[in-house]
């Protein structure tokens, strides 16, 4: 209730906005075998990396993680980016991150394609929902920042672009190849430049 108040939308248009979206999701993990794995796989890869040294103590030898104080300076300092001490963490972040992109942008332009029939003011949602992401102030910005939330808009954003401009082109057949693999999924050069990687699905197709 507080969320559709909010927003200034009807409370049952909201409700079936947020239940459909979550819809897309569930079956994009139940539709794509490797997804989850994939995911698994990154996030797997990524901890790898991390420096953990075992220290003798009192209560005998425990793991050594990186200083909780010194992991927020940085993140305040960079944000995601400030986290990221290699090369390989940077990329593995890298690949996560497009990877999130393109699920919450393929579950908006869904939405986009399915709402207009199933939610009552479809339009005037969509248009609420952006304003709420552009409109808020310079502490709020800074706040989501902080909190990792400004990554997740900018998420929604590039990875709704990306699936428009591939649907656009080749239509929803030429998009669904985006999950045929992990290769498939389009690099960070590609998620922000669509052609690159319709170029590329192209010529692996011809």
């Amino acid at each position: 209730d507080e969320a559709s108040l909010a927003l200034g939308v009807d409370r049952e248009s909201f409700l079936r906005w947020v239940t459909i979206h979550e819809l897309v999701h569930a079956l994009q993990f139940g539709g794509v075998p490797w997804l989850r794995d994939h995911l698994g796989a990154l996030l797997g890869e990524y901890l790898d990396t991390l420096d953990v040294k075992i220290t003798s103590g009192p209560g005998g030898p425990t793991p050594s993680l990186p200083n909780p104080a010194d992991l927020v300076a940085r993140f305040r300092e960079g944000g995601l980016a400030g986290l990221v001490q290699t090369r390989r963490q940077h990329a593995i972040l890298e690949r996560l991150q497009v990877t999130m992109a393109v699920l919450e942008g393929h579950a908006e332009h869904v939405m986009d394609a399915l709402a207009p029939g199933l939610v009552p003011e479809h339009e005037g949602l969509r248009a609420a929902m952006e304003h709420r992401r552009d409109s808020r102030s310079a502490p709020q910005r800074v706040l989501m920042r902080l909190l990792g939330m400004e990554m997740k808009m900018r998420q929604y954003r590039e990875g709704k672009a990306f699936c428009d401009a591939v649907a656009a082109e080749g239509g929803a057949t030429l998009l669904r190849t985006v999950w045929d693999a992990p290769e498939a999924l389009p690099d960070a050069s590609e998620l922000v430049h669509p052609e690159r990687w319709i170029a590329r699905r192209s010529a692996a197709a011809a």
